[in-house]
């Protein structure tokens, strides 16, 4: 269980990272919320946090998909990026025959085509109250990157 010291920090990184890295101890937390390599970024797993309140937005599979593409679009967004940069999605699914409709109409809410590629995967075991969680990869290219200039190659963000 984490100390009431260690759930305010996890809750503080919730709310200022927009994503959620499930540990044994909060304080030990070893992951960033997205980590650039040359032109590609890596961003870390999203899950239906809503930042403001630091919980999860309901247990209604439509409401997890929206506020997690609400979390990626923000995470990639800080990275420097749009969604429309993102190659590919990873998708894990605590029910993959619940989930993957819903997250397949929610696609073009959320990106225009061409859509990235995306690799689901069903049966995964997830935190409480978790229906699912993706993370993604991005390409930015060094045109459009040299003019937002926030980015460095190879360093953790």
């Amino acid at each position: 269980p984490l100390r009431d010291v260690g759930l305010h920090r996890f809750r503080f990184c919730i709310n200022l990272f927009l994503f959620v890295s499930i540990t044994a101890n909060a304080e030990q937390a070893t992951d960033s919320p997205y980590y650039r390599a040359g032109n590609f970024v890596f961003i870390s797993g999203q899950v239906a946090i809503d930042p403001r309140t630091g919980k999860i937005v309901s247990d209604n599979t439509a409401d997890q998909v929206n506020q997690i593409f609400k979390n990626l679009k923000a995470t990639v967004e800080k990275a420097g990026g749009s969604m429309q940069d993102i190659v590919k999605l990873n998708i894990y699914m605590t029910d993959f025959d619940k989930a993957f409709p819903v997250v397949k109409a929610a696609i073009p809410n959320y990106f225009k085509p061409p859509y990235p590629a995306r690799s689901p995967l069903g049966g995964i075991k997830l935190g409480s109250h978790m229906l699912l969680e993706i993370d993604a990869i991005m390409y930015i290219s060094p045109r459009s990157h040299a003019s937002k200039g926030s980015l460095l190659s190879g360093k953790r963000l």
